[in-house]
């Protein structure tokens, strides 16, 4: 039962299908994989997450930090798509 409550599946299953042996290629695939979707998020991060919050920074700035509506949503659009990806 603790198996199940940290490596939870859709199914609940006694007994799972093991290899005994540990299949390096899955393993250095997985890491890639792991790898990759680090660098994506970071890289969406770094290029498009920053700017728009640097930039709403600058906007509340300008308006002696008077929230508009308009103004947070615009940025909460553009920040959504961003959000979507990662």
């Amino acid at each position: 039962m603790y198996y199940f409550w940290f490596a939870p599946t859709l199914t609940y299953q006694i007994a799972f299908p093991r290899v005994p042996f540990v299949r390096w290629s899955r393993v250095l695939a997985l890491t890639f994989q792991l790898f990759l979707s680090t660098t994506l998020a970071a890289f969406l991060a770094m290029q498009v997450v920053k700017p728009n919050l640097e930039n709403l920074v600058m906007d509340l700035e300008e308006n002696s930090g008077e929230v508009r509506t308009s103004v947070i949503g615009e940025y909460i659009l553009k920040l959504s798509i961003t959000a979507t990806y990662m």
